[in-house]
């Protein structure tokens, strides 16, 4: 007979939980390494849907859980209604001047393009401006921080069919083109140029094949969660980030306490991605596995609670343990999030989105202004701080607890029924 509890996890072999290891990240194991390093300041630039804060989220929450002994710091320096001009957060002169420099970043990426186009059908004027504008911006970031790594991101997908859209009919193909020439930018200067809109394009088309209404982008300008959680692993992949995932095999024969990696903290809103884009599974995925178990079906035991159930036949092929909400890990990534999207909720009010934010103004910035963003930045590193804190790996019992057969159960349920 078996025992109640069959405690595993006996090793952890792939070599993303290395880089999850709290004495010190390794680099993701693909040809090349992880493009953030240890110690960057990363400030993501653009529009608003930089300033939704989604996508910039997710890229932070990923590095915190896969490298948590890592110290990198995120900006986000989006602003409503941006364009390669400028705005209302002032000239790009300004903008680049206010919100990018005195952070003195090692890493930049710039989102910008959406706007541009003028919500209307292909005008010559507005490309023209963009192409320049863009131009202008990369060779201005690139000549006033030496050594800066950036990444040009393309314009995101825009869904003319949603019921709050704009319906501009065929402005995704506008920003097509103005994608072709992010692309080709990035080639002319030697800098990663990712593009956004395909990968989303091609995920809307996947999920309308069983509901036509589906959509990644509802108002047809601004991605929902699962379109920021697809736009920050189409990023991450350009950045060499691990797609190996992590499998952990099971031994049910040895008790064993493991220190486990932490799962990407999705949030609940934007599973819809993995329904219609392998990548950002590819990018979360815990696999368990255990071959040869004798018995038909086991409970998954998590420091003395159970948290999910599963056949020995999916055991053998392997559980994905990140849809697990129930997981102490899931639970610990989840912290991990909202700690992260508390400070940048705060940092959105007091830097350009409440009435008396510092950056309101769209005048050349004062040396008391740029003081005083910098000084509310180093006041959320606390909240930076919190946030690492609590994505150190913690140290878990892990157990199978083998449920009865169907025959089983009923031949009970029958000798019950005897008089």
């Amino acid at each position: 007979m078996l025992p109640a509890l069959l405690l595993l996890f006996l090793t952890l072999l792939a070599p993303a939980v290395r880089a999850a290891d709290p004495a010190g990240a390794a680099a993701a194991p693909t040809d090349a390494p992880f493009y953030l390093r240890d110690g960057d300041t990363v400030v993501f630039y653009g529009d608003s849907i930089t300033l939704q804060q989604g996508y910039t989220r997710d890229i932070e929450t990923y590095v915190l859980t896969r490298y948590p002994s890592w110290h990198v710091k995120f900006i986000n320096s989006g602003w409503n209604g941006d364009l390669v001009s400028g705005g209302r957060g002032g000239t790009i002169e300004t903008r680049i001047k206010r919100d990018i420099l005195p952070y003195h970043p090692t890493v930049v990426t710039i989102l910008l393009g959406m706007n541009d186009g003028g919500y209307t059908r292909f005008n010559r004027a507005n490309y023209d401006a963009y192409c320049q504008g863009m131009t202008r911006l990369v060779d201005s970031v690139v000549k006033q921080i030496p050594g800066v790594r950036l990444t040009l991101l393309s314009p995101t997908f825009y869904d003319e069919t949603p019921l709050y859209s704009h319906h501009i009919h065929g402005y995704n193909s506008v920003m097509e083109r103005y994608k072709d020439f992010v692309k080709k930018l990035g080639g002319q200067r030697d800098i990663p140029a990712v593009d956004l809109n395909s990968p989303m394009a091609d995920a809307t088309r996947r999920g309308r094949l069983t509901d036509p209404r589906f959509s990644l982008v509802p108002d047809g300008v601004h991605p929902d969660d699962a379109g920021h959680l697809l736009m920050a692993a189409v990023i991450l992949k350009a950045w060499h980030a691990s797609l190996e995932g992590t499998e952990i095999i099971l031994d049910p024969t040895n008790p064993t306490q493991e220190t486990t990696p932490l799962p990407w903290p999705v949030p609940d809103r934007a599973r819809a991605a993995f329904a219609v884009s392998p990548l950002p599974g590819a990018l979360t995925a815990v696999q368990a596995r255990v071959p040869d178990l004798p018995g038909d079906r086991y409970d998954l035991i998590v420091d003395n609670h159970r948290v999910g159930t599963a056949t020995a036949q999916e055991l053998a092929t392997g559980v994905d343990l990140t849809h697990l909400a129930k997981m102490p890990q899931s639970r610990q990534a989840d912290q991990v999030r909202d700690l992260v999207q508390r400070r940048l909720d705060v940092w959105r009010y007091l830097w350009n989105g409440g009435p008396n934010a510092v950056a309101h103004r769209s005048d050349a910035p004062t040396e008391a202004e740029d003081n005083a963003l910098l000084a509310l930045d180093h006041w959320l590193d606390t909240w930076r701080d919190q946030a690492r804190d609590a994505a150190q790996p913690q140290t878990h019992t892990f157990a199978l607890r083998p449920l009865p057969t169907r025959v089983d159960t009923a031949q009970r349920t029958s000798q019950r029924t005897l008089p």
